[in-house]
């Protein structure tokens, strides 16, 4: 009895993995292939997603646009990440409404994009595709551009900044170099003629100008309270059109990140102390670039009193004679309207005359 109960458990055993086996093995066959990339999107005056985190499956394109199904890269497709952004924007029911994408003699095309009727190019970090968005594979990491364009005459150009992130100090001035492929003549690295560095709302997609000072294909521009930005570059190019006609065109194209951060400041020193008749001369250790502010009070007074001043030698007045003083100092930056102190010095004592 126990033999045929084992083996009347194996058969049982046998037949339920052969009765989903014909389910496990399409799912497996037909599970979706995920990428995550960096993906920005815009026309030359506006962003419509910048640097944002976009995450698709293999299988969106096709999904709402049937042409693609035989022309779909194996993988990710530059076309499903172009669905998944614009739901990930305007939700699942407007990719249609919003996007446009179809199927061509000579590759897939993108009709609209955002609700822009667009022609464009399409960059993989940034490199310039010349496949159609369906054929173009792209994988976990891959830093994507999706540039609009306002006209139909190609004459506004891809544009980055040769690095895409930088850092610096409030205040400090950042030179960044501006780079623009020339879809028109095939060729990257070309200088423009104009350049405007702006910071990127990134929750409107709207860019504020910076005061730029631009030559010879390098961008300087300073950034005056701490935090973290998005910049690029706007301006114009002077290239050869699809005739042969001189045309400046628009520049936009990916942007960069800026890492601002507030002013170290160093702590001061008291270099000397001298008394006077009612008064006390200051003397203090300069630092480049920096403001001082010196604080004083009356021996077992819990009030400070405080002079600032741009020199390293101060004479502080109207103190009262032969009392003690205690006197501290600390250097500071004004930049953008605000003031960023260092540590105070050690504090000095000096017995007025």
């Amino acid at each position: 009895m126990k033999k045929f109960s084992r083996a009347l458990i194996a058969v049982l055993a046998l037949t339920m993995v052969m009765a989903f086996m014909p389910g496990m093995a399409f799912a497996e066959g037909t599970a979706s292939k995920k990428a995550t990339v960096t993906f920005s999107a815009g026309i030359p005056n506006q962003y419509d997603m910048v640097n944002e985190k976009v995450t698709a499956t293999g299988d969106l394109a096709e999904k709402y646009f049937p042409d693609l199904k035989t022309v779909e890269a194996d993988g990710v497709s530059y076309a499903d990440v172009l669905v998944a952004a614009t739901i990930q924007k305007y939700g699942e029911d407007k990719v249609t409404e919003y996007l446009g994408l179809s199927r061509t003699d000579y590759g897939s095309l993108v009709t609209k994009q955002f609700g822009h009727d667009i022609v464009g190019y399409y960059f993989t970090n940034g490199e310039y595709n010349k496949m159609g968005v369906s054929e173009i594979a792209v994988k976990s990491g891959d830093r994507l551009f999706a540039g609009a364009y306002s006209d139909k005459n190609y004459s506004d150009q891809y544009s980055y900044l040769t690095k895409t992130a930088y850092t610096a100090t409030a205040g400090e001035k950042i030179t960044a170099k501006v780079s623009v492929y020339d879809a028109v003549s095939n060729s990257s690295s070309i200088k423009p003629a104009a350049v405007t560095l702006n910071t990127v709302d990134k929750r409107t997609g709207k860019l504020t100008a910076v005061k730029t000072s631009y030559k010879n294909g390098a961008a300087t521009f300073t950034l005056t309270k701490p935090g973290a930005y998005t910049v690029a570059p706007t301006g114009t190019v002077n290239i050869k059109s699809w005739t042969g006609a001189d045309i400046a065109g628009k520049i936009f194209g990916e942007a960069s990140t800026v890492t601002v951060k507030a002013p170290k400041i160093a702590t001061a020193k008291i270099t000397g102390l001298k008394a006077g008749t009612k008064k006390a001369t200051v003397s203090v250790k300069k630092i480049k670039g920096a403001k001082y502010q010196i604080k004083y009070k009356k021996k077992g007074s819990s009030k400070w009193s405080k002079v600032n001043t741009k020199l390293t030698k101060k004479t502080i007045k109207n103190l009262k004679k032969g009392k003690k003083y205690s006197v501290k100092v600390r250097a500071y930056k004004t930049v953008g309207g605000k003031n960023y102190f260092g540590k105070f010095s050690a504090t000095k004592t000096v017995k007025v005359k």
